[in-house]
């Protein structure tokens, strides 16, 4: 399902510059920039995932106002492309023995909280926000689950695991 057509403007959207990780910028002044577009208008609200997948990525545009819900399933919401439907999203997440990976831009405002038993929540914030940069609440509640949320830039990829006892 898709939020728009394809070659549909994203009709009022802002652009919010944020920097981009290792460019040493701290906001306005860096010639290296990725743009996040605030504005537009959602499709889904509400993923559901019932041993199964969901996955968005690419362009589209995330609601204010979201749910996810995976319940022996996985979600992935990549939303280094994507819109903002407003300056401030909240993401709730209910979850039962099921995954949701969320990657986000540089320069995103992110606060992860909730509660998963028997789960694990894990961010680790790589750059600074900027004043004024968009923010993201992610609520997550459940059990025998993970919420994982990753910073990553357009085209980055995600580190394996035992990437991580290989010395440079």
């Amino acid at each position: 399902m898709q939020d728009r057509l394809p070659g549909d403007a994203a009709s009022g959207a802002a652009r919010f510059e944020m920097p981009v990780v290792g460019d040493g910028s701290t906001g306005a002044a860096s010639a290296s920039r990725q743009m996040m577009r605030i504005g537009g208008v959602a499709g889904q609200r509400t993923l559901v995932a019932v041993f199964g997948e969901v996955k968005r990525r690419g362009q589209w545009t995330l609601a204010s106002q979201t749910t996810a819900i995976p319940i022996f399933g996985e979600i992935l919401l990549d939303l280094r492309e994507a819109t903002f439907e407003t300056d401030h999203v909240d993401l709730k997440i209910f979850l039962a023995f099921g995954s949701i990976k969320v990657i986000v831009p540089p320069g995103v405002q992110v606060d992860v909280r909730g509660v998963t038993v028997f789960g694990e929540h894990d961010y680790k914030q790589r750059t600074t926000p900027a004043p004024g940069a968009p923010s993201l609440l992610i609520e997550g509640y459940g059990a025998f689950g993970e919420i994982k949320v990753l910073e990553l830039e357009v085209g980055e990829v995600e580190p394996k695991w035992h990437h991580r006892f290989i010395k440079p």
